[in-house]
């Protein structure tokens, strides 16, 4: 009896660690012209520069709703994106008659193009500098700086 009731509390606390504190948003280049590198903002603080082919791969504790600035050359965009923690998001860069557009897709599309871009480069937003709003639980959860002292 004291093994299931063991059991059962390890299972509760698993389920319990497991929620997600942060959502992931997946920037996907797709038919960039002239392998135009594209740099990427939320909030006003770069995320990472991307070219054709190339995703970037992006871990965020923020939440609600964030601004998303693209900028190329002399072209500056901005929309918005609401985010909300355990999300996964795919977020397509392309070129649309001399013009890149970029908007959030559907996962299946997200997951296509994601899997077909040969670089993936990967990033996470500090908690020390964050984006936007942070939910009190992602404050314990994010990057962490260790001591040389023990």
């Amino acid at each position: 009896m004291k093994k299931l009731f063991t059991s059962i509390l390890v299972c509760l606390f698993a389920l319990s660690a497991s929620a997600q504190n942060y959502s992931t948003v997946n920037f996907v280049a797709n038919k960039i012209v002239n392998n135009l590198a594209v740099t990427i903002y939320i909030n006003e603080q770069m995320i990472g520069t991307i070219k054709n082919d190339e995703n970037i791969k992006y871990k965020i504790y923020s939440e609600g709703r964030l601004s998303v600035t693209l900028i190329t050359g002399t072209d500056r965009q901005t929309t918005t994106l609401d985010v909300k923690p355990g999300n996964e998001y795919y977020y397509e860069i392309r070129i649309v008659v001399g013009k890149y557009k970029h908007d959030v897709i559907e996962t299946e599309r997200g997951k296509e193009i994601f899997a077909k871009n040969k670089n993936t480069i990967e990033g996470e937003e500090d908690i020390r500098r964050p984006i936007g709003k942070i939910n009190a639980d992602a404050k314990n959860e994010g990057p962490k700086q260790g001591s040389c002292f023990v």
